[in-house]
């Protein structure tokens, strides 16, 4: 009797385990709007802090923000209307060090010279 019950207490156990062994989505970005930049991300942890960047020629701009109930944001950028600030990327990178990048297909810029 003894063997038996240690027999179920190991399947309850493995059976409560498995659903955490299950590997919680990739992070991932998607773009929504190209004006104004707007992306959703989705994959991160409920409620984790994550720094939002939009790699532009002209410099970075950078959003910080924290995730829903279900791990997912959406963030708008507000970049200067000229070439030279549309986006190359985004990159979203969270607090437990999960990232997920989204590229862009730009034509090159170069920046204004700087007087």
């Amino acid at each position: 009797m003894t063997i038996r019950l240690l027999v179920v207490a190991s399947l309850v156990v493995a059976a409560a385990v498995a659903p955490a062994a299950v590997a919680a989505p990739k992070p991932a970005l998607a773009l929504v709007s190209s004006q104004p930049l707007v992306v959703r991300g989705t994959g991160f942890h409920a409620g984790e802090s994550v720094t939002v960047t939009a790699l532009t020629p002209i410099g970075p701009r950078i959003v910080r923000l924290k995730t829903g109930p279900r791990g997912g944001f959406r963030v708008t950028f507000r970049l200067p209307a000229q070439p030279c600030a549309t986006p190359f990327a985004v990159r979203a990178r969270g607090a437990s060090g999960r990232v997920a990048t989204i590229w862009f297909d730009t034509a090159p810029c170069t920046p204004p010279p700087v007087d």
